[in-house]
C-alpha cells in the first residue's frame, strides 16, 4: 500500500525539527503551512477519538473498537507493515487482548456480625461497594477484619504497616492513595517517590496485601472518591486479562484472585466507631489493629464473560540492514474512560492526544524510516490496569529481546499553570531526550530519571527494556467529563509530537554502544 502523500508525508523534513531531516524547508512560509497542518491532522484526529459517538472508548465497548478501526485505518494509510496476525484488511493490525469482565447480578451483600447479631448489607453509595468478585468468583467466610492503615509496605525503607499483623485468610481493610504530605506520621520521601501516585499506590499495596494471603480487601476511599461516588461504581466490572503473561505476575495484579470493594462513609462510621482511629476523617496519627468484636464477610455473586478488545500495531522497518532487526516502539493508550452515570467522558487527553500523536509520527516515520524499525502502537486496557501493554509484552510480535526501548506519550495536549512537560526514564535515554528537546523549538521538556507505575511504559520496565515517558501531567479534568477535544491546545499538541519524533529518531539512529 502506498504511504499517505500531502503535506503530512513533509513533517519529517519540515514541521518536525529532527536533527537528521531538517533540510527540507525551504522558506519560512513553508514551516508555517506544516505546523498549520500538523495542527490539523492532530485536531481532526482527536475530534474523531473523542467524539460522544465512540461513548467514551471503554475498553470492550464499541465504542473502542470503532476507535481501533480509526487508529488501524490510519496506520494501513501510512504505508505501516500489519503486527497484528492474520487477519485481513485494517483488522491486520490488530493484536486481539483476550479479557474477561465479570457480571453482577444484584444479590452481592456485605455479612456484618456483631455480638447483637447478623446484617445483611446491599451495596449502595453510602454503605459499600463490590469492584472485582474475585477470580475466579467467590464468597468469604465472615471473620474478624485487620485494618492495615494505608498498607505500605516498605521494610527497606523503614517504613511497614503490615509488620506484625496476621493476614492469612483474613479481610484487610486499607485506606486508598497515600498520606497527604506533612500528615500524621509522615512517609519518608523517598517511599512518596518510589508509590508514585496514588493509583500506583494502590497497585503496590494490593500487590503486597495479595502475596500475606488476604481473603479480601476492603478499601476506604479518598474524599475524591467519596465526593463522586458514580466514578467508583463504575469501576464494577471493568475488565481483567483472561491470563497473566508469564514473567510479569510481579509488576500487575490484573486477574485479582480475592473479592475487592469500596467501602462508603456510612459503613465506615459504623465499623470504627469508638476505634483507636478515625479513617474517613483521618483524624490522628493512623495505627494497625484487628476490629474486635466484629466479623466480616462477602456474598459474592457474579459471572465471568469472555470478551476481546485490540491492541492496534504496525512496523516501519528500518533502514540500516544490520539494525533493522532491532525495535522502538512508540505507544500511547486508546481507551478511555467510557460512560459515568449517563454522562460519555471522552478522555481527549487521557489518551486521545497521545494516540493521535503516534499516529501523525508514524506517517512521518514511514516516509523516512530510521536506522532502527520502529513499532507503533496504541494499547486498550490501560485505565483497567495496562491490560494491552502487559499482552503485548507478554506475547511480542517481535522477539522481545530485540526491543531496545518504549517511548510512551500520556496526557499529551494540556499544560496547566505551574506544571511542566517531562520526560521520565532511564539514564540511558536521557541524552536522547535533551538531544531532541535542544532540536525541537518551544518544546522545553524537562528529563527526570526513574519511572513512573500509572502509564503503559510501566510494562515495558517491568521486562527490562529501558522505557520512557513523555506526557504534560495532571489536569483538572482528569477522568471528567470535562476531558474533550475542544480543551485541547494544538500547538503544545504538534510541539510535543515532534519532540516525540525527534526521541525516536534519535534512538533509532544511535550507533550501538553509545
Amino acid at each position: 500500500m502506498p504511504a499517505r502523500s500531502s503535506v503530512l508525508v513533509r513533517l519529517s523534513a519540515c514541521a518536525l525539527a529532527v536533527p537528521l531531516a531538517t533540510s527540507g524547508c525551504e522558506s519560512r512560509a513553508e514551516q508555517q503551512e506544516a505546523d498549520s497542518a500538523l495542527r490539523q491532522a492532530l485536531q481532526t484526529h482527536i475530534e474523531i477519538l473523542a467524539h460522544d459517538s465512540l461513548g467514551g472508548r471503554a475498553t470492550g465497548d464499541a465504542g473502542h473498537d470503532r476507535a481501533a478501526a480509526y487508529a488501524a485505518r490510519q496506520f494501513a494509510a501510512t504505508g505501516l507493515e500489519p503486527l497484528g496476525g492474520d487477519r485481513e484488511g485494517a483488522e491486520a493490525f490488530f493484536q486481539p487482548v483476550p479479557l474477561v469482565r465479570y457480571r453482577f447480578d444484584g444479590r452481592e451483600a456485605l455479612i456484618v456480625r456483631t455480638s447483637e447479631g447478623e446484617d445483611t448489607i446491599a451495596p449502595g453509595a453510602t454503605r459499600f461497594e463490590l469492584v472485582y468478585p474475585g477470580t475466579p468468583p467467590h464468597s468469604v467466610a465472615a471473620a474478624a477484619p485487620v485494618f492495615v492503615g494505608y498498607g505500605l509496605h516498605a521494610p527497606d525503607l523503614g517504613w511497614d504497616d503490615l509488620a506484625g499483623l496476621e493476614l492469612e485468610g483474613r479481610i484487610a481493610i486499607v485506606i486508598s492513595g497515600l498520606p497527604e504530605p506533612g500528615g500524621e506520621p509522615a512517609i519518608p520521601r523517598a517511599l512518596r517517590r518510589r508509590l508514585g501516585g496514588a493509583g500506583a499506590a494502590n497497585m503496590a499495596k494490593g500487590r503486597a496485601l495479595l502475596a500475606r494471603g488476604v481473603a479480601a480487601i476492603l478499601a476506604v476511599p479518598d474524599s475524591l472518591v467519596l465526593a463522586d461516588w458514580d466514578a467508583a461504581v463504575a469501576q464494577r466490572g471493568l475488565p481483567v486479562l483472561a491470563s497473566v503473561p508469564a514473567g510479569l505476575e510481579r509488576g500487575v495484579p490484573p486477574d485479582v484472585p480475592v473479592p475487592m470493594a469500596l467501602l462508603g462513609p456510612e459503613l465506615i462510621d459504623r465499623l470504627f466507631a469508638g476505634r483507636p482511629y478515625d479513617p474517613l476523617r483521618r483524624a490522628g496519627r493512623y495505627g494497625t489493629f484487628t476490629l474486635d468484636g466484629i466479623e466480616l464477610g462477602l456474598r459474592v455473586t457474579a459471572v465471568p464473560e469472555p470478551l476481546e478488545s485490540p491492541n492496534v500495531v504496525g512496523l516501519v522497518r528500518g533502514s540500516d540492514p544490520e539494525l533493522r532487526d532491532e525495535y522502538i516502539v512508540l505507544s500511547a493508550h486508546l481507551d478511555g474512560q467510557g460512560i459515568r452515570a449517563g454522562e460519555v467522558l471522552n478522555s481527549a487527553n487521557d489518551d486521545a492526544s497521545g494516540s493521535a500523536a503516534v499516529m501523525e509520527i508514524a506517517a512521518a516515520v514511514a516516509a523516512e524510516p530510521p536506522r532502527r524499525s520502529v513499532i507503533f502502537a496504541v494499547f486498550t486496557g490501560e485505565e483497567s490496569g495496562h491490560l494491552g501493554s502487559v499482552h503485548f509484552v507478554g506475547r511480542p510480535p517481535v522477539p522481545l529481546e530485540r526491543i531496545v526501548a518504549d517511548v510512551n506519550l500520556e496526557h499529551y495536549g494540556r499544560l496547566e499553570s505551574g506544571n511542566t512537560c517531562d520526560a521520565t526514564g532511564p539514564r540511558s535515554l536521557r541524552g536522547a531526550v535533551r538531544a531532541a528537546d535542544r532540536a525541537t523549538p518551544g518544546a522545553r521538556v524537562t528529563f527526570r530519571e526513574g519511572h513512573i507505575r500509572g502509564a503503559d511504559q510501566y510494562s515495558f520496565y517491568l521486562a527490562d527494556i529501558p522505557a520512557l515517558n513523555i506526557g504534560c501531567g495532571w489536569f483538572p479534568d482528569y477522568h471528567g467529563p470535562g476531558d474533550d477535544a475542544e480543551r485541547i491546545d494544538y500547538a503544545l499538541l504538534a510541539r510535543m509530537t515532534r519532540l516525540a519524533e525527534a526521541v525516536v529518531r534519535r534512538i533509532a539512529d544511535e550507533d550501538p554502544g553509545e
